[in-house]
C-alpha cells in the first residue's frame, strides 16, 4: 500500500540515517579535544562506514540486487543472494556490498532477476546464479554461487541480464545471447531454450545491448533499434506482430527475430523497462514507450502510447527505464525521475507517483544511472554511490531494510 504521510516517513528517515551513523563511529576513538560529530543532513542521507568508499566507476540495478565496480576493477554486489545472484560463494542476502571475482579485473557488470553476468577487462564473461533456464551459459542445470566462465564466445564489450536470459555483444558488433527462450527473447527466429551462447540471427551489427525480462534490444551504431522477444505492455513499442498469449490469457506481441522499433527515431541511447522503453536522440530529446499507468513515460499523463516526447524540455544524456519508472541525467549532469513513487523510485520524497520528471539531489552532478525493478542508483561526478527506493532484500546497501525515499550514498570497506 503506498504511503502518503509525508512527515512520518521523513523523519523516520532522518532519525535512521543518524542512528546508524552513530553505529558506524561506535569504538572509534574520538580526537583529542576534537569537536562532536556533525549529524547526518536529511537529503541525501549518508550511511558512512569509517574506512569511507572507494572511487566507483560502473553500477547496475538487477530486480532486487545492485552490483557496482571500484577503481581497479575491483566489483561488489548486494542484496537478493536466494539462488546464488550476487556471487559471494552463498545464497545469504547482503545488505552490505560483497565483494565478488576477487581474481579479475572487472569493466563492466549486470544483475538479472535470479542471476548475473559481468566481463573482465579482457573481455571475458561470467555468469552466476540461477542456472534453470541456461541463464548462466556454461550448459548446465542449476545454481552457480560463484562466477563460471561464459564459452564459446569471442571477447564481449558489453553484456546484460534479463530475468533468466543474458546478452553480450561482441567487439566486433555481434550479440549473442543464451538462456530462456520461450518467448523468443535469444532472436533466433524459434522458441528453444538454449543453455550456451548462440549468435542472434541477423547480420546487423550492433555497439550496445539492453534487456527487459523476456525481451532485448539493439542499438546500431547509426542510431536505429532492433527488438525482440515479448513485448509486454508495448515495451518493445511494436503495434502488430506475432501474437503470443504471456501472461497466459494476456495479448502481446512476440517477436523471435530483430525487428526495428521507432522507425522515425535514431537513438544515441537506449533502456527497456518491465513494461515500457524509453530512448535518448542525438538532439538530447527522450522518447518512453509503452505501457504509463504510473506516469513512467513523462508526459504528464498516464496514457499508453508509442514512442512519445518525454516533457520539461530537458536536454538528456542517458536514461534508464525500470520497472514501472524512469530515471535520466541530462546534458549538464542532473539527475531526473518520473512515474511510480510507491518505494520511493522517484527519489522525490514520499508522495504520490510523478508523471513528469523531477529533479532528484539537486545541486548533485551525476555521469550514470541504473533503474532495476524498484529501485535505483545513480554515480556522481566524484565517483560516489547512491541509491533509493525499494529495500526488502537490501538492495540499497544500506545495513538495512528500509526504503528510501531519499538517496543514500553507500559505503563499502575497500
Amino acid at each position: 500500500m503506498r504511503r502518503s504521510s509525508v512527515p512520518a516517513v521523513l523523519v523516520t528517515a532522518i532519525v535512521l540515517a543518524a542512528a546508524l551513523a552513530a553505529c558506524g563511529e561506535k569504538g572509534k576513538a574520538p580526537e583529542a579535544g576534537g569537536p562532536p560529530a556533525a549529524a547526518a543532513p536529511p537529503a541525501p542521507v549518508t550511511v558512512p562506514v569509517p574506512e569511507g568508499p572507494p572511487s566507483f566507476t560502473a553500477v547496475s540495478a538487477g530486480r532486487s540486487a545492485t552490483c557496482a565496480i571500484a577503481a581497479g576493477g575491483i566489483l561488489y554486489c548486494w542484496g537478493r543472494n536466494a539462488l546464488g545472484q550476487l556471487g559471494d560463494g552463498t545464497t545469504q542476502d547482503r545488505t552490505l556490498p560483497v565483494r565478488v571475482g576477487a581474481e579479475h579485473k572487472w569493466k563492466m557488470v549486470a544483475p538479472g532477476g535470479s542471476h548475473s553476468c559481468a566481463i573482465t577487462e579482457l573481455g571475458a564473461a561470467y555468469c552466476w546464479g540461477s542456472g534453470l533456464d541456461g541463464e548462466v551459459g556454461n550448459d548446465t542445470i542449476g545454481e552457480s554461487p560463484l562466477p563460471v566462465k561464459v564459452g564459446g564466445i569471442p571477447p564481449m564489450a558489453e553484456i546484460a541480464s534479463g530475468d533468466n536470459h543474458s546478452c553480450g555483444v561482441s567487439e566486433t558488433g555481434t550479440i549473442w545471447c543464451w538462456g530462456d527462450n520461450r518467448h523468443g527473447e535469444l532472436g533466433r527466429g524459434d522458441t528453444s531454450t538454449v543453455r550456451h551462447p548462440l549468435a542472434v540471427a541477423t547480420a546487423i551489427t550492433f555497439r550496445s545491448v539492453t534487456l527487459a525480462s523476456h525481451a532485448a534490444c539493439g542499438l546500431t551504431s547509426e542510431g536505429k533499434l532492433y527488438c525482440w522477444g515479448l513485448d509486454n505492455g508495448g515495451a518493445l513499442g511494436f503495434t502488430a506482430g506475432t501474437s503470443c498469449e504471456e501472461p497466459p490469457g494476456v495479448a502481446n506481441w512476440c517477436e523471435t527475430t530483430p525487428r526495428r522499433t521507432g522507425e522515425t527515431q535514431l537513438f544515441t541511447h537506449a533502456s527497456l523497462g518491465y513494461e515500457h522503453g524509453c530512448g535518448v536522440n542525438g538532439a538530447g530529446a527522450a522518447y518512453c514507450w509503452g505501457s504509463n499507468g504510473a506516469g513512467q513515460l513523462g508526459t504528464g499523463s498516464r496514457d499508453s502510447a508509442g514512442p512519445v516526447r518525454v516533457g520539461g524540455e530537458l536536454r538528456f544524456a542517458t536514461i534508464a527505464a525500470g520497472g514501472a519508472f524512469t530515471c535520466g541525467i541530462t546534458t549538464t549532469g542532473e539527475l531526473y525521475c518520473w512515474g511510480t513513487n510507491a518505494d520511493g523510485q522517484v527519489a522525490g520524497g514520499a508522495g504520490a507517483d510523478a508523471p513528469l520528471p523531477g529533479a532528484v539531489a539537486a545541486g548533485t552532478k551525476f555521469l550514470m544511472v541504473t533503474a532495476g525493478h524498484d529501485h535505483a542508483c545513480a554515480l556522481t561526478v566524484e565517483r560516489q554511490l547512491m541509491c533509493w527506493g525499494s529495500n526488502l532484500q537490501g538492495q540499497l546497501g544500506t545495513a538495512v531494510r528500509l526504503r528510501s525515499f531519499v538517496p543514500v550514498t553507500v559505503s563499502v570497506k575497500p
